[in-house]
């Protein structure tokens, strides 16, 4: 999925929002919610021979969609971007994923 920042606007994601206000009617339940964004690997610009990490133009496009989903989602706290394929920044994810249960159980890691 390519991401072209001049595409984005709120309309894009009313469905979402719905739906993420009609699962997560409470506070506390919208502060265990992780938002993942995948496949980072096939946002543009992409290069076929790139590695594990994306390339610097591809960071940029990264942080801008990270950026406008937190402006559609402010409530969200934590959005992880990621590559199931390549592996990259699973550790974060995972590592948010632990920090979030643990938080959500009383436990300090």
């Amino acid at each position: 999925m390519a991401y072209d920042p001049e595409e984005m606007n709120n309309r894009d994601f009313s469905i979402d929002q719905r739906a993420f206000d009609r699962l997560f009617q409470q506070n506390g339940q919208r502060k265990k919610v992780i938002m993942v964004i995948n496949g980072c690997d096939k946002i543009d610009p992409i290069h076929r021979q790139a590695g594990r990490e994306p390339t610097p133009l591809q960071q940029e496009n990264i942080k801008r969609k990270t950026g406008d989903l937190r402006n559609v989602f402010p409530e969200i706290e934590h959005i992880v971007p990621c590559s199931a394929e390549t592996g990259w920044n699973l550790e974060t994810l995972a590592q948010t994923i632990m920090d979030v249960l643990a938080r959500s159980n009383g436990v300090t890691l």
